[in-house]
């Protein structure tokens, strides 16, 4: 399973349980923690795909 599906399971999971107002801090970061890892997991794997989009354009001009 995604990391990113891994957070949004478990904040829903705590936000539809009937205590969820005692959700503890740590219990919140680590879901910022896994959606930012994931996060900049797309978005180097976006800049690696543009780069070589980029060149590939760059060569196809030449």
């Amino acid at each position: 399973m995604p990391m990113i599906e891994f957070a949004f399971k478990h904040k829903l999971i705590k936000l539809q349980s009937d205590n969820y107002l005692d959700c503890s801090f740590f219990d919140n970061i680590s879901f910022i923690y896994y959606l930012m890892v994931e996060l900049s997991y797309l978005f180097g794997q976006f800049c690696i795909f543009a780069d070589r989009s980029y060149e590939k354009s760059v060569i196809y001009w030449k």
